[in-house]
């Protein structure tokens, strides 16, 4: 598993793809030696060291052998957009009655990880950056009614089976409003991919587009919560009832003055 994660980080970096995904490199020649050509060690890539085992979509990465440890492979295989990555260590080899190695396990035994993982999963793109959009009901603003979302990133996984989008619940962890100002990119909220009843990953869902604030629209709203406030409307109708009070009493008592 941590041979796994140092692979994962490394092939993450595009100098490192291109040196592991090398099938052979000429070295120039030098003040001191004549040209010189480079050949992988990883049969699963070429065939140059090792052939017969050259398995489709290889993309890298590296052989180790010790005394102590045996035959070793770290690999990755990209098939369907979707990348896979295979550790086999302390691996052996058959040899034959004449010493000849017939087959090197850490190769062999490579592939049969990939024609397991390739035949049993299969790649989902359960949340595309690209196409998922949504409407935000906005408020505040003078220049649209709405701000559009979209998740920051996509969702790709690899799922037992045959993908199938009935089994695919997308929960979304949004506000029933956004309020405006809004900056481009802002997170406004998230979005959870469940396929099948299992939770395969969270995205945060950003604003496409940036959006000003209307403050007039902000002090009309900030008047109607003022009095829209229960105990407002309770002062109020308390406050109109001794108003109301204060001018009965004064109207009746101008009547007395004019009688007198």
């Amino acid at each position: 598993r941590d041979i796994y994660w140092v692979c994962k980080e490394a092939m993450g970096h595009s100098i490192f793809r291109e040196i592991v995904g090398t099938g052979q490199y000429q070295v120039p020649a030098t003040n001191l030696t004549a040209p010189r050509t480079l050949y992988t060690t990883n049969g699963l890539l070429a065939r140059y060291s090792y052939p017969g085992y050259v398995y489709s979509g290889t993309i890298g990465i590296k052989t180790g052998n010790t005394g102590e440890a045996g035959h070793c492979l770290a690999s990755a295989v990209t098939r369907k957009n979707h990348t896979l990555v295979a550790v086999v260590l302390g691996a052996g080899e058959d040899v034959n009655a004449a010493g000849q190695v017939t087959l090197r396990k850490h190769f062999s035994e490579s592939i049969r990880l990939y024609d397991w993982g390739f035949d049993n999963f299969s790649a989902a793109t359960l949340v595309d950056a690209e196409e998922w959009r949504k409407e935000l009901p906005l408020r505040f603003s003078l220049q649209t009614a709405h701000v559009i979302v979209q998740p920051k990133e996509s969702i790709n996984v690899l799922i037992p089976g045959e993908y199938d989008p009935e089994k695919l619940e997308l929960r979304e962890d949004l506000g029933e409003y956004a309020f405006a100002p809004i900056s481009a990119g802002q997170v406004l909220g998230t979005l959870t991919a469940v396929y099948n009843g299992q939770e395969y990953g969270t995205v945060e869902l950003a604003a496409v587009n940036g959006v000003e604030l209307s403050p007039f629209l902000a002090f009309v709203d900030s008047v109607n919560s003022f009095f829209g406030n229960r105990f407002v409307q309770v002062l109020l109708i308390v406050s109109l009832f001794f108003l109301a009070l204060g001018v009965v009493r004064r109207i009746r008592n101008n009547r007395r003055l004019i009688k007198q």
